[in-house]
């Protein structure tokens, strides 16, 4: 009987050993690699990549930042398409109406640039009050 004791709790030590060492990897271990990877991400301006790495971890905060500035970077770009999707994913997150209505304003000036009068005006008109949109 007392064999068979030590047995059981030989079996148990090692069965919460393995549960100790599956709780660290999972909670400790494995998010790191994966935040580092996202940076790498970030260092060669992938910033859907990271996301998608962010998200395996749920780093919302991390997430809400690479958006906005992904959304920055396509606004300097010209790509004001992708700039609003990217805004309108972060939702209200964070403040994004000043950028929202940068890319909006942006969005006009290159129809008016184009010489696109219309299209430029009826841009201007949702964000009237906004520079010299008027």
């Amino acid at each position: 009987m007392d064999a068979v004791r030590r047995i059981l709790i030989t079996i148990l030590t090692v069965a919460l050993f393995g549960f100790g060492l599956l709780f660290y990897y999972t909670n400790y271990y494995f998010p790191d690699l994966l935040r580092r990877q996202a940076e790498e991400y970030i260092a060669v301006k992938d910033y859907a990549g990271a996301i998608r790495v962010l998200e395996q971890i749920g780093d919302g905060e991390r997430i809400s930042d690479l958006l906005y500035k992904e959304a920055e970077e396509l606004l300097e770009k010209g790509n004001f398409e992708a700039a609003q999707a990217v805004i309108e994913r972060l939702g209200d997150s964070r403040d994004t109406a000043g950028l929202r209505t940068e890319v909006i304003y942006q969005r006009g000036m290159s129809f008016y640039r184009n010489s696109q009068y219309e299209a430029a005006s009826a841009v201007f008109e949702t964000v009237r009050d906004y520079r010299n949109s008027e």
